[in-house]
């Protein structure tokens, strides 16, 4: 039997050990996870990147101007202006990459793509609920928390995690 970092208990016990909030025991969890999977992420033939569609130019977004094009795959970011990091992750990232409003459809693309690694970014607890369900899968991932949360205005501190993402190979030279 696997032993499942995601319970609530071994997140209380990380709490308690480390005089943390729930948030950072949610984010130490996430890099023990990470941790045990970047070998296999790094080695994986095929890697899918979820982002989620709160990385879009808060701006353009709430004004409705935004150019992202939407169908089954999520939004298609057309790379139109450089405050966006949905257009960063796109040139940046190696790997193809989704950008999606929730977990069902990224499901169903993981289901119909069937990639053999993930690597998903997203608030602290969409990250743990996502390494929860690839486990349950099978599939090894990755998970890059947000540098903040709330659905509007939300930001990739891509310094923070460049280390990871250059160790499983997944930024363009």
């Amino acid at each position: 039997m696997a032993f499942d970092l995601s319970t609530r208990d071994v997140k209380l016990k990380v709490m308690n050990l480390f005089s943390v909030s729930e948030r950072d025991a949610s984010i130490i969890i996430i890099r023990i996870k990470n941790e045990k999977n970047k070998a296999a992420v790094a080695a994986a033939r095929k890697r899918l990147v979820f982002l989620p569609n709160c990385l879009r130019n808060a701006e353009r977004f709430k004004a409705g101007t935004c150019a992202a094009t939407f169908d089954e795959n999520g939004f298609h970011c057309q790379q139109c202006e450089s405050l966006c990091q949905v257009g960063e992750v796109n040139r940046i990232f190696k790997s193809p990459v989704y950008t999606v409003p929730g977990s069902t459809m990224l499901y169903r693309i993981i289901k119909r793509e069937k990639p053999s690694a993930i690597i998903g970014v997203g608030c602290v607890h969409e990250v743990e609920d996502g390494l929860a369900m690839c486990e349950k899968l099978g599939l090894p991932a990755v998970g890059i928390p947000l540098a903040n949360e709330g659905c509007f205005n939300t930001f990739l501190d891509l310094e923070e995690n460049r280390e990871l993402l250059e160790e499983i190979g997944e930024l363009r030279k």
